[in-house]
């Protein structure tokens, strides 16, 4: 249906400003022939926070995402009419009663769409929150993390499709969801309920560290009176590294899901820990800093702004050496910069879990690819994903010429994120063998290419690869 787009906006306006009946709005794209709006995309959403309900809105620029919590009333109209007069090309409303779409055509006009809320999803209680053991509503679209929205007084968003569902197996999880950790660093609301747009960053960091789980050994046992193998899982363990505290440093932290959650988990298998979490922003620093002093962990968890490439990482006595390296969705060569000190502090474990593969893309876009893979690399889509392939493969055969074990492996389904493959690199120091470094030098050959992560460990490597 076209309509006046003054007029379709305002209805949207009227919708968003609705605290009773708003369940999520997104504004996206650009309209033709207009300049780009202000901001890549906006969400808006009402939240319950302990000062009364408010319009949560959610701006995205090229790098981050900006959250704003406005009282209804004059404060919210203003923000929404500001949104409304930004050149966005489409947006999408969901209230409890309709689901609006609009998009703006060619000639300026609105194009909407309505869809009653019940030919989507069956009747549910609003504002009730899904219980562990529930399945996860179905959203739009998620926010990014950002401060804001990390916030520990937050809880849940409106949620219209919760339903009980009690014959639902509840699975055994790696962290307790009444774990205090979760609401200081706003997965969960106070009383121990995963919030909605939560829900894959946990269950991304719940699998994670379920992958290092059996990397771990158990305490008691006969074996802690004998001296481990080197990349063995009792490598790790810190009663076998003179008794002192096991060390893990998580390189790209961001907003320190895995860095908290990785303490929680192992302080409660009974280990000793100091981790040190590393992140280029300094907003990143202070806030994963207040978190641990609030959680009174201030003295075993510590942040460091700084590259992972150099960042002074050392510990409470003064020295460097580091246990487990972790890495959750370091973005590009930053997973290569990973990698690469883990390997340099000869970390007995390493895991990460890559983000996206610009380095290895680029350079196949610019060398002709070994025949017949033409056919393949013509194609900008399956190019990429090729890139993602190798890219991975190369960084395991690296690791593995280093002197480690290595294992690639899905560790979380695709639903929770597309970027879900683990490294898992367990340091043995075995010399790699003739056949290893023959495929390694012709698979590099074959492609044309030259993985970031050879350059950065070349002295690691074996000379004829260097």
């Amino acid at each position: 249906m076209h309509v006046a787009l003054d007029e379709a906006l305002a209805d949207i306006g009227r919708m968003v400003l609705d605290p009773d009946g708003l369940v999520r709005a997104v504004a996206a794209g650009t309209r033709r022939g207009a300049d780009p709006p202000r901001w890549r995309r906006a969400e808006l959403r009402p939240v319950d926070l302990r000062a009364g309900r408010r319009l949560q809105i959610v701006r995205y620029d090229q790098r981050q995402a900006f959250t704003e919590n406005v009282e209804y009333g004059p404060d919210a109209a203003v923000a929404v009419k500001e949104l409304l007069a930004e050149p966005f090309g489409n947006w999408h409303v969901d209230t409890t009663d309709v689901t609006v779409q609009l998009r703006v055509t060619k000639k300026g006009n609105a194009q909407l769409h309505r869809a009653a809320a019940a030919d989507r999803h069956p009747a549910a209680p609003r504002r009730q929150a899904p219980g562990p053991g529930e399945p996860r509503a179905r959203a739009t679209s998620r926010p990014m993390a950002d401060p804001g929205q990390d916030d520990p007084d937050h809880t849940a968003p409106v949620d219209r499709t919760a339903a009980a569902r009690a014959h639902d197996r509840i699975k055994p999880r790696v962290l307790s969801l009444d774990d205090p950790m979760l609401y200081a660093v706003g997965i969960t609301t106070a009383d121990g309920v995963i919030k909605p747009s939560k829900r894959d960053k946990y269950r991304q960091v719940e699998e994670f560290l379920r992958a290092l789980e059996p990397l771990l050994a158990e305490q008691g046992g006969p074996e802690e009176d004998g001296t481990p193998p080197i990349g063995s899982a009792l490598d790790i363990r810190p009663d076998a590294r003179s008794g002192r505290a096991l060390r893990v440093v998580d390189l790209g932290c961001g907003n320190a899901y895995l860095t908290f959650a990785a303490y929680s988990f192992l302080i409660r298998r009974g280990s000793p820990v100091e981790l040190v979490g590393v992140d280029v922003k300094a907003q990143a620093r202070e806030r994963n800093t207040a978190i641990a002093r609030r959680l009174g962990w201030s003295d075993r968890v510590r942040f460091i702004q700084g590259a992972i490439s150099h960042a002074e990482v050392d510990f409470a006595d003064g020295d460097r050496d580091v246990d487990l390296v972790l890495a959750l969705h370091a973005c590009d060569t930053a997973t290569d910069d990973a990698l690469a000190r883990g390997l340099r502090w000869q970390a007995p474990v390493i895991l990460a879990a890559p983000c996206c593969h610009h380095d290895i893309q680029a350079q196949l876009r610019r060398s002709a690819p070994p025949r017949p893979y033409s056919l393949v690399t013509r194609h900008g889509i399956l190019r990429e994903r090729l890139a993602d392939v190798l890219t991975d493969a190369m960084r395991a055969a690296i690791l593995r010429l280093a002197g480690y074990r290595v294992d690639v492996v899905e560790f979380v389904p695709t639903q929770h994120t597309p970027r879900n493959v683990l490294i898992r690199a367990v340091r043995t120091g075995a010399p790699p063998t003739a056949q290893l470094i023959e495929e390694y030098a012709a698979l590099v050959h074959e492609w044309s290419v030259r993985p970031h992560l050879a350059d950065l460990v070349a002295d690691h490597l074996p000379q004829q690869l260097r």
